[in-house]
């Protein structure tokens, strides 16, 4: 399952300028792990929020143009969030298949608290990794730029995320 991460509907650019950078990382990685696993599906995800299409069809048709067989392909359009992934992905699919999750790196940890609070067991497939330097050699973080400020930020973001769900739970 390729989860979703933005796209902006213009029928004027060539489908795949349509999806986030972010989505399409997911996805290139979710057509890696699908094409090295016979008779795979690929589930993709995302409503269309304000946009006059869906994510997760914008996603599909990406997917198809790159080769994948439309039959191959689910879509789970109703989803706006993680959590609603994890809800439509178990109520479609139970919890008996194999589920491998595609997500950033960044976002995997919270990502598998959501699928694993819904009963499903997904293995982890992260992707779009932010920090690619040795642990040897990251004593770039320390020099300011704008980079690790967007990094700074997408931190942030994930541990306020993992904050709200211990205080909702």
């Amino acid at each position: 399952m390729v989860l979703g991460a933005g796209h902006t509907y213009n029928p004027n650019l060539q489908i795949n300028n349509q999806l986030s950078e972010t989505e399409l990382a997911r996805l290139v990685e979710g057509l890696r792990i699908y094409r090295a696993i016979p008779n795979s599906r690929l589930v993709t995800s995302g409503s269309k929020g304000s946009q006059n299409q869906s994510q997760a069809a914008l996603v599909r048709l990406v997917a198809i143009e790159l080769g994948v067989d439309a039959v191959d392909i689910d879509t789970l359009s109703r989803t706006t969030n993680t959590e609603d992934e994890a809800h439509f992905f178990r109520q479609t699919y139970g919890t008996d298949n194999t589920l491998i999750l595609v997500t950033d790196a960044i976002h995997m940890p919270r990502a598998m608290m959501r699928f694993r609070a819904k009963g499903l067991n997904p293995i982890p497939a992260p992707t779009n990794t932010r920090l690619k330097e040795e642990k040897s050699n990251r004593s770039y973080l320390l020099v300011p730029n704008i980079a690790n400020i967007e990094k700074m930020g997408k931190a942030l973001h994930e541990f306020l995320g993992i904050f709200w769900m211990e205080i909702n739970s």
